[in-house]
């Protein structure tokens, strides 16, 4: 399973970088001054154990180790060099996620750091899940060894259909693209109203949402570059079209694992395809209530490549319903 673990990380060490020396890069700096012991409180110091002091020891040279590689390297060289990667990753996530460690870096150093840094550092912990021998891991759901397996691994590009977003909001433009809007229950849409609603919760703030800017002169909101669909929506897609070539006829219901809460256009658009593909398939997730899904972060966010036009015109009705509801 070598070769899924390459592929794995030809597909996501970018993101992991980028990450790395963007938004997590004040907690690593934080994690990688040495001695972590001394960094407490003046006023309440805190006499660490020999364990956990032994523990901050060796994660901050493993955060050092860990942030000069990234620092050093804009994509990871041979094959060796990738492994050599995983196993630093892996070693830091098993010392991260040690109670203690937790423990202390969460009073001391960043609340929330940890849980930060583990979720970055979920790919190589979740490779090393999925192939760890089950002799070892009783009841643990792995992939048997080269020669036995009989797994398939499909590696998604995420990249796959890869575009800007960007998007015109005024009232005016949204007359245009979608024309006066009859919803059935809530009634006609006024873009006036919702472009006033819309200036009113986001222009105002400046909180137009994680990568995306705002230029004011031209009303656009826009990211600096391309972006990808969300993964859920990638892997469903996937699904939807390998699906159309198995010919028994059998509904099978896919659940979709998602490493975090997903947002509300993802939810809407799985709805919309569940309505558009059934009786063939069916696709949920950890939510699939829009009432329940992550509202507090907004991202750029595109329709999967070759997303089918009944999938389009479905999921375009449900938004637009929903905005009519919290317009009236």
């Amino acid at each position: 399973m070598t070769k899924f673990i390459l592929d794995a990380y030809s597909l996501c060490y970018g993101s992991m970088r980028r990450r790395t020396l963007t938004h997590e890069f004040k907690i690593w700096g934080l994690l990688s001054t040495s001695p972590l012991g001394e960094r407490t409180p003046p006023q309440k110091p805190v006499k660490t154990q020999e364990p956990l002091t032994s523990q901050l020891d060796r994660l901050v040279g493993l955060v050092q180790k860990f942030t000069e590689f990234v620092s050093a390297r804009e994509t990871l060289g041979d094959d060796d060099d990738t492994l050599r990667f995983h196993e630093l990753c892996l070693a830091l996530y098993d010392t991260l996620d040690g109670e203690q460690v937790k423990e202390f870096i969460g009073r001391y150093i960043h609340p929330q750091g940890v849980l930060r840094l583990l979720a970055h550092l979920g790919l190589p912990k979740a490779l090393s899940t999925l192939l760890s021998d089950p002799s070892k891991h009783p009841g643990l759901l792995s992939l048997p060894a080269s020669g036995q397996c009989q797994w398939s691994v499909t590696v998604l590009d995420p990249s796959r259909g890869a575009r800007q977003f960007s998007t015109t909001v005024t009232a005016a433009h949204m007359a245009e693209r979608l024309g006066d809007v009859h919803v059935p229950g809530p009634g006609k849409i006024s873009w006036e109203d919702a472009m006033e609603a819309y200036s009113g919760l986001v222009v105002k703030t400046g909180d137009f949402g994680t990568g995306l800017e705002w230029d004011a002169a031209r009303s656009l909101l826009s990211t600096p570059g391309a972006v990808t669909a969300h993964p859920e929506t990638t892997l469903v897609q996937h699904l939807v079209e390998r699906a159309r070539g198995d010919a028994r006829g059998e509904t099978v219901t896919y659940y979709i694992a998602c490493s975090r809460l997903p947002c509300y256009a993802s939810v809407r658009y799985v709805d919309a395809v569940n309505k558009v593909v059934k009786p063939t398939s069916r696709f949920t997730m950890c939510t699939t209530n829009p009432d329940w899904c992550r509202l507090d972060v907004a991202e750029p966010w595109i329709l999967p490549e070759a997303t089918s036009a009944a999938v389009v015109a479905t999921l375009k009705a449900e938004m637009l319903w929903d905005l009519a509801a919290l317009l009236h």
